[in-house]
């Protein structure tokens, strides 16, 4: 018989009552006691400790399909020691965004969320003025998760434009760049207003023309495998950055 079956046999209770000098129904109980905290013991031994699903820290990515297009940063990955879930979708608006913020991201509870988004509403026409939605709704999942102690992360958009650089850009081109200049001033100084973390990807992904480097974008929207490489070490800082940031 090993040790932990003897533990767990009530014959050897009472003989450890009385080493202790102990009997009567007092004895009884306190053998019923002993024997249930060793049981518990021994059972704890034979089944490890194992990290639930709830006790998973996770980071969250939170866009459009330049989220949702990272293949390097999904469900099976790992970022300083937190499951990244990715929760970009194709097409989205940062209203679309924020309609689903609560469900893909507070109600994950993950402990940083990095939120990228808003090329879609200026490739779609959103005049100047209508920036300042934009930034409504950045600011308004930003705070969110600031209420539900969830460290931010912004981002700011990946440039426009690169694949065919030889020609003149179009003005249409040249408003929606100098539109994603304007939004990106702003969640940079967003995002040290409210001592957030910054991933600026439009840091390490434009030229100084404002177009994507050479060969870091597939279609001037979105990133390459190798704008990815250049993006992953910048989050990478900004999560880190986050999570040691006071709250």
């Amino acid at each position: 018989m090993t040790c932990d079956e003897r533990f767990l046999d009530h014959r050897y209770a009472p003989g450890f009552a009385r080493t202790l000098g102990i009997g009567g129904r007092r004895s009884s109980r306190l053998v019923f006691v002993i024997t249930t905290v060793l049981s518990v013991i021994a059972l704890l031994f034979a089944f490890p400790h194992q990290k639930t699903a709830s006790q998973t820290s996770y980071l969250v990515l939170v866009g459009d399909s330049i989220t949702a297009n990272w293949w390097s940063l999904t469900q099976a990955k790992d970022i300083l020691g937190m499951r990244v879930a990715n929760r970009g979708r194709s097409g989205d608006f940062t209203d679309q965004m924020l309609t689903r913020f609560e469900q893909d991201v507070i109600q994950l509870h993950p402990r940083v969320v990095v939120i990228l988004g808003g090329t879609n509403d200026i490739l779609r026409g959103t005049s100047a003025a209508e920036i300042k939605p934009i930034e409504r709704n950045l600011e308004t999942m930003a705070n969110l998760a600031d209420k539900n102690g969830i460290r931010v992360v912004m981002a700011t958009l990946p440039p426009n434009g690169g694949i065919d650089s030889v020609n003149a850009p179009s003005p249409r081109a040249l408003s929606d760049r100098n539109k994603i200049k304007t939004l990106n001033d702003w969640i940079r100084a967003f995002a040290h207003r409210k001592d957030y973390g910054l991933a600026d990807y439009y840091g390490v992904l434009a030229d100084d023309r404002g177009y994507y480097l050479k060969d870091a974008s597939t279609d001037g929207i979105h990133p390459s495998a190798r704008g990815y490489a250049l993006m992953e070490p910048t989050v990478r800082e900004a999560v880190q950055a986050a999570i040691h940031k006071s709250k």
